[in-house]
């Protein structure tokens, strides 16, 4: 993709999940934690074991539409209802960190 449109490089390790990553999922919800980190996962229920740290070329790959959350600023999240439907971004409560 050019240019590429995140601050991270494509390479940046972030948080996912096994079924995200293998297609039988998609991406409901993407967080941009304080730290920098980032993790995009489903709000389904998952176990630990489903975690996967993976790069963010690769979720990229899988799921275009997040470089639409680029610019999303360090402490907040973003949630859609539907695969393909539109981003709601919010500040991340403290609680949820």
């Amino acid at each position: 993709m050019e240019p590429w449109p995140f601050a991270d490089e494509p390479n940046v390790a972030v948080v996912s999940t096994r079924q995200i990553m293998s297609g039988q999922d998609w991406i409901e919800s993407v967080s941009h934690f304080e730290d920098g980190d980032w993790a995009f996962s489903a709000l389904r229920d998952f176990s630990v074991e489903d975690g996967v740290l993976v790069g963010l070329d690769e979720v990229v790959a899988v799921d275009p539409s997040i470089c639409e959350l680029a610019d999303l600023p360090t402490g907040w999240s973003a949630a859609r209802a539907a695969k393909g439907a539109p981003w709601i971004r919010r500040p991340t409560p403290d609680d949820e960190f």
